[in-house]
């Protein structure tokens, strides 16, 4: 979403949505209520009209309220609540007026009898909205009211507030009958431009974060086809006490808008404030969301539970703090979004698209928010599901980089390519959410996905030093990973995970993954090979490309001239295979990780006892890591024995990698390990080639040579395939 463009449509809209036609409200205090008292309710039920019903003050529970403060007890009549079935959901924020001064706002329900009896959060107590406050939401006590009141048949003198709508029922039938329970209004969130599954999986994922939201599937039509400033079918919106409004978590092609009701809004304002909802959003404190106007299709009403069915028209502000007493915001001010750019090609069909939204910026929400738009684009381009080979390239900008992160990658998917954004994605929770070193506000997200249903990987099937010494595939000695296996490696990280997710926070510094590669051993009755410092490796990678013939590819690495001696082992992989899959080497990271991100030591290539003491270190190591198009051999350094150079090494000392890479466009994998000896010449003569080191790109025409960026040089890396 262009914040330009926000910036001017909400200028340009300003004064139709901060003219209100009507005068300004005074409030009455709790204290000046009585039992009996009557007065009325503001909301809308069907498009933009408000519409008012009637009201009666049962009476006061004084510290019944979200933060601990008190709450009013009404009960609600008239044609409107009739034609809703009692207090539905939406209503949250409806203003309540007694004497023709301002009460509050209608914010929680008792759902046990014919849901008009609600619970109204003080006006008093929202205006602390703009003071800051620091109250905590949670389950409060039972609170008493100041006389008792005849409701229904059932003497009440106390009531108590519960956020959760099954925990309400459990407690209801628990106590006792002179007790009622009052239950959060929950507030519709509508998905609009999301496919139902998308929003199934929405509702697991995000639905415990969200306890005052009801998520469901809204209108089909995201906020972005409407005509800026203009509703559907009644024309320009005027804000006012009682007009639906929205809140929003994603806006653009795709948008997700929690719809409520406007509490108070004062036309004398030069800071053009706003009070709505009466409980909060997500109770995050300061929050900058989008606020819309918008209209109600329809209110449902049910037996259960009532709610309104709405879409966002036009943003008309942003929130400033989302508190336990209400939501309050600005009119006329512009929201600061995650601007997300997403292009999909589907090679096969010659199609592309671009989809644009901006996704709030909440470090918590902002991974999860900006994968399911992300997947629906990717839904509507590739129109299917099965097997897909991707190549990505993205870009992360944002305040606190010293440079955009710029990576490409290649991934095989076995579900049709909705996992290959996993790892854009751990770079935001990375940058965010995992981020203990220093504050980064990520801006904008480019993410560029070529997709297609042919196949194309290579397995690693046999590795052999030049003389003819073996490792084959299939032998205890080496491991494999084969994209046909992603499945089960999926399942064992996913029970890596549930075993770190027992673990204690103040344990996971000193829990380490288990090796997923054993160290290889030497078939019976061979001898482990030896070299000397200065010597080339030469190995022969027998590759299988996916249903074709194998062919050979001849690999070389040259030993250093200044190296430890001893035993060591050398390791040819593909950058597919063992390493990356636990986060993104066609695995499904996201999908299979309800929770979130693996701590900062557990990500690939960072070693738990030596974790980095720097974002810029943390980023440098990321984009070192394998990419899945890769064939890597790379020598592992035996540990220095010498005591004067283990004297003279600092701690912070990093060795150059002993490592060469070819890159190709398939994504490879297999992983193997031989061992072999490094000794001096003459120590004992060594059996190595001798000659200087370079890479042959094999038999295979398809092979492509790109040198790897330096590290420290740029934040770029990677390779696309073409």
């Amino acid at each position: 979403m262009n914040k330009f463009k926000i910036f001017l449509l909400t200028l340009l809209f300003a004064a139709m949505y901060i003219a209100p036609a009507y005068a300004k409200v005074e409030t009455m205090t709790v204290s000046e209520l009585k039992p009996g008292m009557k007065g009325i309710g503001r909301t809308v039920i069907s498009g933009t009209k408000v519409e008012e019903f009637d009201i009666e003050i049962l009476g006061v529970l004084q510290k019944g309220g979200f933060a601990g403060g008190p709450m009013i007890l009404v009960k609600c009549s008239g044609d409107v609540i009739e034609a809703t079935g009692g207090i539905a959901g939406g209503y949250s924020g409806s203003p309540i007026y007694v004497n023709g001064k301002m009460v509050g706002a209608l914010a929680a329900a008792w759902y046990f009898a014919d849901h008009s009896v609600g619970g109204v959060t003080p006006i008093h107590e929202m205006l602390k909205n703009f003071n800051f406050p620091d109250e905590a939401v949670g389950e409060l006590k039972v609170a008493r009211l100041d006389k008792p009141v005849e409701v229904y048949g059932r003497t009440i003198d106390s009531a108590i507030l519960s956020m959760d709508r099954e925990k309400s029922v459990e407690l209801e039938s628990s106590l006792e009958k002179n007790t009622m329970v009052l239950t959060a209004c929950k507030t519709p969130l509508f998905i609009n431009g999301i496919n139902p599954e998308l929003v199934n999986l929405l509702k697991e994922k995000l639905g415990p974060q969200l306890p005052y939201m009801e998520i469901m599937s809204g209108t089909g039509t995201p906020m972005a086809s409407h005509a800026p400033g203009v509703s559907i079918n009644e024309g320009p919106t005027v804000i006012e006490p009682g007009s639906a409004l929205g809140m929003q978590l994603v806006t653009g092609d795709i948008d997700m808008t929690a719809i409520g009701t406007v509490t108070w809004v004062d036309p004398d304002d030069p800071e053009k404030r706003l009070l709505a909802f009466g409980h909060p959003f997500l109770s995050k404190g300061r929050v900058e969301a989008p606020l819309t106007s918008a209209r109600i299709i329809f209110t449902m009403p049910a037996l259960d539970r009532s709610f309104k069915i709405g879409e966002p028209i036009e943003i008309i502000g942003v929130s400033h703090q989302d508190r336990a007493n209400a939501v309050s915001g600005y009119l006329g001010r512009t929201p600061d979004l995650v601007d997300i750019n997403f292009k999909i090609t589907d090679l096969d069909q010659n199609r592309t698209q671009r989809y644009s939204f901006g996704v709030l910026p909440d470090e918590d929400l902002l991974p999860m928010l900006a994968m399911l738009p992300m997947m629906q684009g990717m839904t509507q381009t590739v129109d299917r599901t099965g097997p897909a080979t991707a190549s990505v390239s993205y870009s992360i900008k944002g305040e606190g980089l010293a440079e955009p992160i710029e990576r490409h990658n290649m991934y095989f998917s076995t579900m049709g390519g909705f996992d290959v954004m996993n790892e854009p994605l751990e770079v935001l929770s990375m940058l965010t959410s995992s981020n203990i070193f220093r504050e980064v506000k990520v801006s904008e997200i480019d993410i560029e996905v070529e997709i297609t249903e042919n196949r194309q990987t290579l397995d690693l099937v046999e590795i052999e030093f030049i003389d003819d010494v073996k490792i084959p595939a299939n032998d205890e000695t080496s491991v494999e990973l084969s994209a046909d296996s992603h499945v089960d490696m999926a399942s064992d990280a996913q029970n890596l995970i549930g075993n770190l997710q027992d673990v204690p926070q103040q344990d996971k510094k000193s829990a380490t993954p288990p090796r997923t590669i054993p160290p290889a051993k030497m078939p019976p009755g061979e001898e482990i090979k030896s070299f000397a410092p200065g010597d080339t490796i030469r190995v022969k990678a027998m590759i299988k490309p996916y249903r074709q013939e194998i062919y050979e590819e001849i690999l070389e690495i040259k030993i250093p001239k200044e190296i430890p001696t001893g035993m060591t082992q050398l390791e040819i992989r593909g950058g597919g295979g063992f390493g990356n899959q636990f986060m993104m080497g066609g695995g499904s990271f996201m999908m299979m990780i309800p929770d979130g991100i693996l701590p900062m030591q557990f990500m690939p290539g960072i070693s738990p006892e030596k974790p980095p003491k720097t974002l810029d270190e943390l980023i440098e190591k990321f984009l070192e890591r394998d990419h899945n198009n890769e064939l890597i051999i790379e020598l592992i350094r035996p540990p220095e024995t010498n005591p004067e150079k283990i004297k003279k090494q600092k701690d912070d000392e990093k060795p150059d990698l002993i490592k060469s890479i070819t890159q190709t466009d398939k994504v490879i994998y297999g992983t193997f390990q031989l061992p072999l000896e490094i000794k001096k010449p003459e120590d004992e003569s060594a059996t190595g080639s001798g000659e200087d080191s370079k890479i042959e790109s094999g038999t295979s025409e398809d092979t492509k040579k790109k040198d790897k960026p330096e590290a420290g040089k740029s934040w770029k890396s990677g390779y696309r395939g073409q």
